[in-house]
């Protein structure tokens, strides 16, 4: 794997330089600092500090061949922030104002201050890096794992807005490791935990996580055989999660038995607008508890169930749905969930009713060119429906597909059939 990079800080004011590790389970940093730490240091002085392996040392000196005069672990930090500003002694540097971070230790606090916010910033954020790495290789350690590249580089890069990690067989160190992280970033919009087999057994950490974080929009955990008691010991994280607008669950062993939680978290939700929940085993009461919670208030505006066995009676659950008064769903998408002739009719019954829906997908289902051309009247003189898709279905043939286009030609809202 590449090495990792972070600045550092140089004696002179604007001087900086990178530091490229050799070895990407440590993160490094240098620079002058104003500093105190309980009985070492009663006043406040300048210290070159220096986070290098796992530790964090202050030398008076920029030259580091010498003993430190101070040096402690991260394990054994706890950075509790940005302390308001204030100045320093005259001793130091003439009383110039100086950006100061309180770190806690184990015996007492130790204060640290440099000159420019986007100093005290940096310093932060490699702290913690240095902390989140040196917590992750102390629990591979124990428990015998050897860490993993796409980890390390995840904890070393939590402010940054993307964390992305895929097909990788991840163990119980890895998992609280990336947790962590996301409990405590504030930066990270998009996160996703793909193609991990994870399983049941690791949704509380993630669960613990999301109750703490407060800036993730977009959650994806495609492929990680998460089961209906997975799924709920997750909700109870989402439950209390402000900041989440797109989950991603597909292709995973969810079914009905979590889809009262599901259905819950969409009604309490105003920010969850899209979910993705294809290729599960969510069926006629599933759909049932999702079609309720639209009809409840449920601010969801795209909805996928593709390759869920819902059937005709999950079929008429949705399209009841689109009649109320609360719907705004704009995008449904129902490829491949076995309707039939009487699902259709269900649809197209409740099309003229319905003010929102934008975009309908029906692929690879099984219905008659007589349903479909039931369909095509409502779609016709739906006032906001652009793309329709009826591909892939094995009973359009002869006149079926001609019959749809021909009715359809005569409306005016349709953008895109597909057939």
């Amino acid at each position: 794997p590449s090495s990792l990079i972070h600045m550092s800080r140089g004696r002179g004011a604007d001087s900086f330089r990178d530091v490229t590790l050799d070895h990407p389970n440590r993160v490094e940093r240098e620079g002058w600092v104003f500093c105190q730490c309980g009985k070492k240091m009663k006043h406040y002085k300048a210290r070159f500090g220096v986070l290098r392996a796992g530790r964090l040392s202050f030398y008076k000196a920029s030259e580091t061949r010498q003993e430190p005069e101070f040096s402690v672990s991260v394990l054994g930090l706890k950075v509790a922030g940005p302390m308001e500003d204030r100045a320093s002694s005259a001793e130091a540097v003439e009383a110039t104002p100086w950006r100061f971070l309180l770190v806690s230790l184990q015996h007492g606090d130790l204060v640290m201050g440099v000159g420019k916010k986007e100093e005290m910033n940096e310093w932060l954020l490699s702290l913690t890096d240095a902390t989140n790495v040196e917590r992750y290789l102390q629990l591979c350690k124990e428990q015998e794992a050897e860490p993993l590249p796409c980890v390390l580089e995840a904890l070393c890069t939590p402010h940054v807005n993307v964390l992305r990690v895929s097909g990788a067989m991840l163990g119980r160190c890895d998992v609280q490791a990336l947790c962590r992280t996301l409990s405590f970033s504030n930066k990270l919009r998009e996160v996703y935990l793909e193609k991990f087999q994870l399983g049941d057994g690791f949704m509380p950490f993630l669960s613990d996580a999301l109750e703490n974080n407060t800036s993730v929009e977009h959650l994806s955990l495609a492929e990680n055989h998460i089961s209906d008691n997975g799924l709920s010991d997750l909700m109870q994280g989402l439950f209390v999660n402000v900041s989440l607008g797109s989950l991603n669950l597909s292709t995973n062993d969810i079914g009905d038995g979590s889809a009262s939680d599901v259905a819950q978290l969409l009604c309490n939700s105003v920010t969850l607008l899209r979910m993705d929940a294809s290729r599960n085993a969510i069926g006629p009461t599933g759909a049932e508890y999702l079609a309720q919670a639209m009809e409840n208030g449920a601010a969801l505006t795209h909805l996928n169930l593709d390759r869920n066995p819902i059937g005709d009676e999950g079929t008429r659950s949705l399209a009841r749905s689109l009649t109320s008064h609360n719907a705004v769903l704009k995008c449904l998408s129902l490829a491949n969930v076995g309707v039939t002739d009487r699902g259709i009719e269900e649809l197209a019954a409740a099309l003229p009713k319905n003010h929102s829906l934008e975009t309908l997908c029906l692929a690879s289902n099984s219905f008659s060119p007589a349903a479909a051309v039931k369909l095509a009247r409502a779609v016709a003189v739906h006032s906001t429906l652009r793309h329709l898709d009826l591909g892939n279905n094995v009973q359009l043939q002869g006149k079926g597909p001609s019959s749809v286009s021909s009715i359809l030609h005569a409306g005016y809202s349709l953008s895109q059939l597909v057939l």
